[in-house]
C-alpha cells in the first residue's frame, strides 16, 4: 500500500479504531511536540506501545540498536515519521538504514505535497506516505497494513 497526497480538513477528535489491529511496537518520530503528543495518543489508544523521539538522529540509534539486540521486545513493527526535521531528514536516515539491512515499516508523515518527496520515498522503501493533516482513519488503516491484523 502506498498512500497519496491530498488536502483535507483537520479533525478535531479522531475516531476509534474500526477493526482491531495487531498491537504493535512503534518508533513515532516527530519534532513538533504538539503533533507528537497527538499521534503517539491516537496510537496508544489502540493499544501500541509507542516509543517517541523528536529527531532523525534519535530515528537512527533506535532503528540501530533494535538491529543489533537479542531481544526481539526490543525491535519495532513499524516506524512513522515526520518526513522534515532539524537535523537528519526522514528520508535521510531511511538511506543510512538502506545498507543495514533494516526492513521495518516506515510510514512517513508530510505537510508538503511534493512529488519529489514521494519518489524518494518510494524508492527508499517507505511502506506509505500520509499527508498532513492527517486523516485518522488512514493513519490507522496504514498501520494496520503494516503490522497485520490482531
Amino acid at each position: 500500500m502506498y498512500a497519496t497526497l491530498v488536502e483535507r480538513a483537520p479533525q478535531e477528535a479522531p475516531p476509534g479504531p474500526a477493526r482491531a489491529v495487531r498491537r504493535a511496537r512503534i518508533l513515532l518520530v516527530e519534532d513538533d511536540t504538539d503533533m507528537r503528543a497527538l499521534v503517539g495518543a491516537v496510537l496508544r489508544e489502540d493499544g501500541h506501545e509507542v516509543v517517541s523521539v523528536d529527531s532523525g538522529i534519535a530515528m537512527l540509534r533506535h532503528l540501530e540498536c533494535a538491529l543489533w539486540t537479542d531481544d526481539p521486545r526490543e525491535r519495532f513493527d513499524a516506524v512513522v515519521s515526520d518526513v522534515q526535521m532539524p537535523d537528519l531528514t526522514a528520508l535521510e536516515v531511511m538511506e543510512a538504514l538502506r545498507y543495514r539491512g533494516i526492513d521495518t515499516p516506515i510510514i512517513l508523515m508530510t505537510a508538503y505535497g511534493m512529488p519529489r518527496s514521494q519518489a524518494e520515498s518510494r524508492a527508499l522503501g517507505a511502506f506509505a506516505l500520509l499527508a498532513k493533516p492527517l486523516d485518522w482513519a488512514e493513519l490507522r488503516a496504514t498501520i494496520r497494513d503494516a503490522v497485520g491484523p490482531a
